[in-house]
């Protein structure tokens, strides 16, 4: 049987409740709106490239890649200076 790696999720509070996640494994992050989906996904991206240097993708449908560089910074993450 193959050894699961798990890979902390860095975002407050959460890594107390949950182990982490399986790295390298897709996580679909699915709710209702103002529910917190986008602040987890900027959260869990941000951090663990930044504790963990973890690569990670982060995909909307819905809103620009500048709206989520401008929604980060607004949060105290700035993937523009940290990034390119």
């Amino acid at each position: 049987m193959e050894k699961v790696l798990i890979v902390k999720a860095h975002v407050l509070g959460l890594d107390g409740v949950i182990c982490g996640f399986p790295r390298g494994g897709l996580i679909l992050v699915l709710g209702l709106l103002g529910f917190g989906k986008t602040i987890f996904g900027v959260s869990y991206i941000y951090y663990g490239a930044v504790d963990a240097q973890e690569p990670g993708l982060y995909i909307s449908m819905f809103e620009s890649g500048e709206g989520f560089l401008d929604f980060a910074n607004g949060l105290g993450m700035d993937f523009r200076g940290s990034y390119g």
